[in-house]
């Protein structure tokens, strides 16, 4: 743990950069300080992304780090507290990239200062101007005094660049830097689960929750990693393990804002399924929507304005490897990265519309039902999650001024997954709470603990009281979820009146 970084090891090749990027490459008066435009600072992000935003509670996000911060005086706070905590700043940074202040500051700096170059090119990098980065970090390496974050940075820009062995060599020697940076670790951990690293990521997980310097919040933070990491390496026992840790802790700490559910735009999802379903027809296939897209189509006539995503399956002989060849040659739509890798489930973000797509194979089960679900490769197959139903045909029907096709009996198709599907319910779950699920195997366990501990964290108090009942009713007695169930109502507290009630929680308001 004691390795010194070589900051000749990993030089930045900007030719490399610039047609990997295919942009220009940047000049000197590249204007790297312009406020991004609108939508750029925030792109499309993968599921396993989703859930660290929605489950991962910063301080450093949820509240402002400084208050009525000005120009003149906030790059030395910002260094300031990278005093203490180098990797602060830059979490800061992250959710205030077009920040006025910072713009200001920025532009006004000293262009040679080694913090500023940090700044500003990790400024490019979460908006993904890499050649700018580059630039700024190329620069940084040639001054002394910017070895303190010259690592961490190296790391974040290669794992950028897709150098997965490089990246993760820096940050190795950013955590040897700095142990008792909370952010430091996180990109490690992140930067392994998403390059599939994942044997060296619980190995660094050991590492980090083992220490002793962390806040409850920073555990917490560190839990979802772990538990993500257990996820990929098929360890679902040890990922409720460490959920419903992570939940215990959770419900110790302060409730903080409920956050906003993200944007779905009921017009443009139609759009998104009357044309991907195009693309699909045209090669032959039968797609027809399934679970909250068909709910929507049979109960209220559209889709669903609550809804997150578009739900499409396709039936035997139909085969998503079709779909899936056919879909990889549009640009249009970007393969997203699931949590879990499955042989029966395609994710898809239609760019041009803004709306994620999920597609289904459905296959032929024991007794002569039909099954769809997470099917997991090889020797993880007995763990995978599965839902069963009578056997149905296809048959076409018109829906808002286009012929799709759909079960053949919607209604008892809805019921298998729903109940009563025609009484909305706004606290329904499709994690643990479906009619048909098989069983409550080890995968359908740590997701539904995943989507609780998101639900929680978001206030989504009904929701959260749903998925514990669930898990109940499936057996699982663990006492944690009945300490959730007996628990004040999520949604009625008061986000500041519960921080002033500890010390720990007064500290986390006025981060």
């Amino acid at each position: 743990m004691g390795a010194v970084f070589n900051r000749d090891r990993f030089s930045f090749d900007l030719a490399f950069v610039g047609a990997l990027c295919n942009r220009a490459m940047p000049c000197a008066t590249h204007p790297r300080c312009k406020p991004l435009p609108q939508g750029e600072a925030n792109p499309p992000r993968s599921k396993l992304q989703e859930q660290f935003s929605t489950a991962i509670i910063s301080p450093l996000k949820v509240a402002p780090m400084f208050r009525n911060h000005q120009p003149a005086d906030l790059i030395a706070q910002l260094a300031t507290r990278a005093q203490t905590d180098v990797g602060a700043p830059l979490a800061w940074l992250e959710s205030h990239l077009n920040d006025k202040a910072l713009l200001s500051a920025l532009e006004q700096a000293r262009p040679d200062d080694a913090f500023v170059l940090a700044l500003r090119g990790y400024r490019c990098l979460v908006a993904g101007n890499l050649p700018a980065a580059a630039a700024d970090l190329a620069s940084l390496q040639r001054q002394s005094d910017g070895l303190k974050l010259l690592p961490l940075l190296q790391g974040l820009f290669q794992a950028a660049v897709q150098k997965p062995q490089k990246a993760l060599s820096c940050l190795v020697q950013a955590v040897n830097q700095h142990p008792r940076s909370l952010f430091v670790w996180q990109k490690l951990l992140q930067t392994s689960l998403v390059t599939g690293h994942i044997e060296q990521g619980l190995h660094w997980y050991a590492s980090a929750i083992g220490r002793t310097c962390w806040t409850d919040t920073a555990r917490f933070s560190l839990m979802e990693y772990g538990s993500a990491l257990c996820d990929q390496a098929f360890a679902f026992d040890r990922a409720v393990a460490i959920r419903r840790e992570a939940l215990a802790l959770r419900l110790q700490m302060p409730l903080l804002p409920a956050l906003a559910a993200p944007a779905f735009v009921a017009a443009q999802a139609g759009q998104a399924l009357a044309d991907i379903v195009n693309q699909l027809e045209g090669q032959g296939l039968r797609p027809f929507p399934t679970a909250g897209t068909l709910l929507g189509w049979q109960r209220d006539g559209q889709i669903l304005p609550h809804d997150k995503d578009i739900d499409l399956a396709l039936l035997p002989p139909d085969d998503l490897t079709a779909a899936r060849l056919l879909l990889a040659s549009q640009p249009r739509y970007q393969p997203v990265p699931l949590a879990l890798k499955s042989l029966t489930y395609l994710c898809l973000y239609d760019q041009q519309c803004r709306c994620t797509i999920d597609l289904l194979q459905f296959w032929s089960g024991d007794a002569g039902k039909l099954c769809y679900g997470w099917l997991l490769p090889g020797k993880h197959r007995p763990h995978s999650r599965i839902q069963y139903f009578d056997p149905f045909t296809l048959v076409r029907d018109n829906w808002q001024g286009r012929d799709y096709w759909r079960p053949d009996d919607p209604d008892h198709y809805l019921t298998q997954l729903y109940g009563d599907w025609r009484t909305p319910d706004a606290a329904f779950d499709s994690c643990a709470g479906i009619a048909n699920l098989s069983r409550l195997t080890a995968v359908t366990q740590a997701l539904a603990y995943n989507r609780l501990i998101a639900c929680y964290c978001r206030g989504q108090g009904e929701k959260a009281r749903a998925i514990c009942a669930a898990l109940q009713r499936h057996g699982d007695t663990h006492p944690v979820l009945a300490r959730l169930l007996a628990a004040s109502p999520i949604a009625a507290a008061s986000p500041i009146a519960a921080a002033s009630r500890s010390h720990k929680g007064r500290q986390l308001a006025e981060e």
